[in-house]
């Protein structure tokens, strides 16, 4: 049990302290992040097709 919250306590230290911090908000980001890398992707398989 202990174990477990130091671990939960240095997951959450990793990010920084805001008041929008709840997995929504988490999940939101992790969202834009992978669109953001499948949308460099296809730029750039779009890109190679082209030229």
């Amino acid at each position: 049990m202990v174990e477990e919250k130091k671990s939960k306590l240095f997951f959450l230290g990793i990010f920084p302290k805001c008041p929008f911090y709840n997995p929504l908000t988490l999940l939101f980001i992790f969202a834009l992040i992978s669109l953001g890398t499948v949308g460099i992707y296809f730029l750039n398989f779009w890109a190679a097709v082209v030229y």
